[in-house]
């Protein structure tokens, strides 16, 4: 006599309990509603997306933020104009406002050289002690002086002094400015310059470059290290620059419309000049 297949039940006739479910079969139902949960909201945002159009940012508000000392090159600001900032950014109109309100262009300045009405200005943000600025200044910047001196370029240079090294130097700077020597106590600090870390000098180092360079007047150039006017003035030009067009590396540079970040090779600096002049032109 065959038996018959046995029923799901106890032997006392109970129904036996359903045996639990495993863990792993709950987590994975979990993940399942996560993800399709997730792939909904994605096909939201395509959908809302598609439906505004495809959106181009608007220039940035900083045309060099959080640069590194040696960056590259940071895009000029677009040349789509019309275009409507999102919270917190500029429209082009605005960024070419603020870029071009940079340059001092103003007689007499010591710490510009070239012609004050040059068509093209380039703005540097540099600070003395780093080593890509004295990369800048020792190899790249001699190789633009044809500029200059056809009345093209006005070069300005604006401090920003990121380190405290960079800030004594630029007050020892400030105090050979006073004397007329700006440029010859630049060109030496930077000839002096390693290539390598952030050197400091003593007060009798700096008295002792200000003497080589032919500054006059020693006893008036020491006072002025101590000068806390001037080291004040500095960190304030350097904390200006960082929150009004959001410089934070160096060396940085404005070439009238176009910005560039880190030491570029020469040919970056001439394209971007002669680009600038061609515009100057039409």
């Amino acid at each position: 006599m065959k038996s018959s297949p046995r029923s799901p039940h106890s032997a006392d006739g109970a129904a036996a309990p359903a045996p639990a479910r495993s863990p792993l079969v709950i987590v994975l139902a979990v993940l399942c509603a996560i993800l399709l949960m997730a792939l909904v909201f994605m096909v939201g945002r395509w959908t809302a997306t598609k439906a505004g159009g495809s959106a181009q940012s608007a220039p940035a508000a900083s045309p060099s933020a959080a640069a590194p000392e040696q960056g590259g090159a940071t895009p000029p600001p677009t040349e789509s104009g019309g275009q409507e900032a999102g919270d917190g950014e500029l429209t082009r109109e605005e960024a070419l406002e603020l870029l071009r309100a940079q340059p001092r262009r103003l007689e007499g300045d010591p710490y510009a050289k070239g012609d004050v009405n040059a068509p093209v200005v380039v703005v540097e943000y540099s600070d003395f002690s780093c080593p890509f600025c004295a990369q800048f200044a020792t190899q790249t910047e001699p190789e633009l002086q044809d500029y200059i001196d056809n009345g093209q370029v006005l070069f300005e240079w604006h401090d920003l002094a990121m380190f405290p090294e960079g800030l004594n130097t630029a007050v020892a700077a400030r105090a050979a400015g006073a004397q007329g020597k700006f440029w010859e106590f630049h060109d030496a600090v930077f000839a002096k310059h390693s290539g390598r870390g952030h050197p400091d000098y003593s007060a009798d180092e700096f008295v002792e470059i200000a003497k080589e360079i032919g500054v006059k007047d020693l006893d008036a150039f020491r006072a002025a290290l101590d000068d806390s006017k001037i080291a004040n003035a500095i960190q304030k030009d350097t904390h200006e620059t960082m929150t009004t067009i959001g410089v934070r590396g160096t060396p940085a540079f404005i070439i009238n419309d176009v910005v560039l970040s880190g030491a570029q090779p020469l040919e970056a600096f001439r394209a971007a000049i002669d680009q600038q002049l061609a515009q100057a032109e039409r």
